[in-house]
């Protein structure tokens, strides 16, 4: 029996070192390729990260862009119903000027001190006119302006929105690729 365990020790020393070495090439190739596998979730954990604080960040200022353009929007709107009421006292004061011209004839007015009374009338319309379409000429430049400020916002609203757009298509992309 001495001599069978004898044998099989022998026998396993001959054959342990050849595969023992194999194992070893094996076993290193194994780590090599865990290694580089948990290398690459490092990467892929730091990418999402990453990418996930981007996106925070870029819905804070798409959230503060948003309230930009709201305000942007309030102030065009006031501007337009300004020059609305504007335009609308610019006709009022045209119309009565209008209506005051056309009764100052003598047929219409025969007493010269009532014509007196209408030409004087007729000045301040004259001067409320000019007031009115300076108010109108105000109103129009506040308009442009808010107009001009609105689009400025919502260009840099659309771009936000793009560079959130090319973040989720980085992401999907990633998400898409294969996993070896």
């Amino acid at each position: 029996m001495r001599r069978a365990w004898f044998l099989i020790l022998i026998l396993g020393l001959v054959f342990v070192p050849s595969t023992f070495g194999q194992s070893t090439s094996n076993d290193s190739q194994t780590l090599q390729a865990l290694l580089r596998e948990v290398r690459q979730l490092r990467q892929d954990v730091r990418t999402v990260t990453v990418a996930s604080e981007r996106a925070q960040i870029l819905l804070a200022r798409l959230q503060a862009q948003q309230t930009a353009i709201d305000l942007a929007q309030k102030e065009l709107d006031t501007a337009r119903s300004r020059l609305d009421q504007a335009q609308k006292h610019q006709n009022g004061v045209e119309n009565q000027l209008a209506y005051y011209k056309d009764q100052d004839t003598e047929e219409r007015t025969p007493d010269s001190a009532a014509r007196q009374k209408l030409e004087d009338l007729i000045g301040r319309y004259k001067a409320s006119v000019d007031e009115a379409s300076a108010e109108v000429q105000d109103a129009q430049t506040k308009e442009m302006q808010a107009k001009q400020k609105f689009q400025t916002e919502q260009s840099k609203l659309d771009a936000l929105q793009d560079e959130l757009d090319r973040l989720d298509q980085s992401l999907k992309s990633l998400a898409s690729q294969p996993v070896n």
